[in-house]
């Protein structure tokens, strides 16, 4: 090969790296690596604290931010999970992407059950229970702790 054809052969491989480079930059797609995020959930407070920007309470909307989950939206509006799964019909409530937005609905005091009625607070009585003294027909004895 001859010093102009090498030239020529020369060129023509940086002109084709260089060609590469500028479509990987272009039209590439960055991967990050799992490992290289340390993503962490938003508590239900810092989500609370940006509700004015986050939620539009006259459309119901909700923009989600990086570090939001399910549960930590619906527990800073007072509303069930769940409710929040059906209306916006996901098909899992563990992938939300930040950007997206969620319809919340909310009814006047601002809970909403699973099944799309109001709660009503109630606290249920439970059992109490008693000290027993004897246990399969032998006597229990205290004891003592020293």
């Amino acid at each position: 090969m001859n010093d102009l054809n090498q030239s020529k052969y020369q060129c023509t491989i940086m002109l084709s790296l260089l060609v590469v480079m500028l479509l990987s930059v272009l039209f590439g797609t960055s991967y990050v690596s799992a490992n290289s995020i340390n993503w962490q959930a938003n508590s239900v407070q810092q989500i609370k604290a940006k509700l004015p920007i986050t939620f539009n309470a006259r459309t119901g909307q909700y923009d989600i931010q990086y570090g939001d989950t399910i549960n930590g939206i619906a527990e800073a509006l007072n509303i069930n999970a769940n409710t929040v799964v059906a209306e916006n019909q996901l098909s899992d409530a563990n992938l939300i992407y930040a950007g997206k937005q969620l319809t919340i609905t909310t009814q006047a005091n601002g809970y909403v059950a699973a099944g799309g009625q109001a709660a009503t607070n109630q606290a249920t009585v439970l059992p109490t229970a008693s000290l027993v003294s004897e246990f399969d027909g032998n006597t229990i004895h205290q004891i003592d702790n020293q």
